[in-house]
């Protein structure tokens, strides 16, 4: 097999949700470590008051995880080997016009997307947007661009399933209560439609259209839209129910070049950028918060684990399965979690607390 090295050299890459925790990490490992990858194309959402040319300048290079990096970069690599485009994973082919597509055809190789909403509970409509509808829009796109495709789920879209879920279990039909292969009872295409229906039923309820500011009352109805349906398949959240649903769009794509990393809880770093960078609350700040409000008793088996996964390891297993992606040997399906070399158990860790 061609080494990282070189397949990065022959190939131009898209990254999307190169402005989340795991996008910067993985972005500065490229810049760091292959900096003579031929190009990198970003896909960024503008906002209301910054371009995404801005946001790119403002929140990836300047933060902690990138503005080192930046600083020690070859002179022209950010002008000459890196472009940014606006685009929104909701409009079509994630809102690159007919103009830049015709352009980046036949160029871009692989596709990396690693945005999505990851929100346990949020209203429903939203997590569709990122984590359904935003997939179908990737796949649109490299359909369009004769791309391959590196998607990053999580490995807790096993929902409530007992036992070992192994890498080579069936994606599509997949529900955590599902009885055996014999078992049809749940289909994607099915399942997206039933719920693209509730959402638009609670909107026209309230007489406004999505985009639009909700309700208190529509936002806890889609809250809740999105919790039972979830449990009533097994998966433990809206979030793992449409990150489940996202794959299966996946799956169910005939002609794709794909494969799917599924990332544990993905933690602070252990070495790049720095030991312990970390960006949002993550699962660590709850645990602190909650221990530091007096909590004494915790109702957790001190032999379970706390399946966690430096964020650097992570987005240096998705490069990896990017480059083996293109040179024709991916799996279908990668787990990366650190709980059967390194686990953490509640035990100790509560005890620290």
């Amino acid at each position: 097999m061609t080494g990282t090295s070189e397949t990065l050299r022959r190939h131009e890459v898209l990254l999307i949700g190169a402005n989340g925790f795991l996008g910067k990490v993985l972005l500065g490992l490229l810049l760091e470590r292959f900096p003579e990858f031929k190009h990198l194309h970003l896909l960024i959402r503008p906002k209301r008051k910054l371009t995404s040319a801005q946001r790119f300048e403002k929140e990836v290079l300047g933060s902690p995880a990138l503005s080192p990096i930046a600083e020690k970069l070859e002179p022209g690599i950010l002008r000459t080997r890196i472009t940014i485009h606006a685009g929104d994973l909701g409009e079509q082919d994630c809102g690159l016009g007919e103009e830049t597509i015709e352009a980046l055809s036949n160029r871009i190789g692989l596709v990396i997307n690693c945005a999505g909403l990851v929100e346990f509970f949020p209203p429903v409509g939203d997590s569709f947007l990122s984590n359904v509808d935003g997939v179908e829009q990737v796949i649109s796109l490299c359909r369009r661009l004769d791309a391959k495709l590196v998607h990053v789920s999580t490995c807790f879209v096993c929902g409530e399933a007992d036992g070992l879920i192994e890498e080579s279990e069936p994606i599509l039909g997949f529900y955590p209560r599902r009885k055996g292969a014999r078992d049809h009872g749940f289909r994607h295409d099915r399942e997206i439609r039933y719920m693209r229906e509730r959402i638009r039923e609670a909107y026209d309820s309230e007489g406004i259209t999505r985009g639009e500011k909700r309700p208190r009352e529509l936002t806890q109805k889609l809250v809740d839209l999105g919790w039972q349906r979830a449990a009533q398949w097994g998966w433990v959240n809206t979030y793992t129910y449409t990150k489940s649903l996202g794959e299966q769009l996946i799956a169910s794509e005939q002609e794709l070049d794909y494969t799917i990393v599924r990332p544990a809880i993905v933690e602070s770093a252990l070495h790049f950028p720095f030991p312990g960078w970390v960006e949002g609350g993550r699962t660590a700040a709850p645990l602190v918060m909650t221990a530091m409000s007096g909590l004494r008793h915790w109702t957790v088996r001190e032999d379970a684990l706390l399946e966690v996964v430096p964020v650097d390891l992570v987005a240096a297993s998705i490069l990896i399965a990017g480059v083996i992606l293109l040179n024709g040997r991916a799996e279908t399906v990668y787990h990366v979690s650190t709980g059967d070399v390194n686990p953490i158990y509640f035990g100790p860790l509560i005890r620290i607390l």
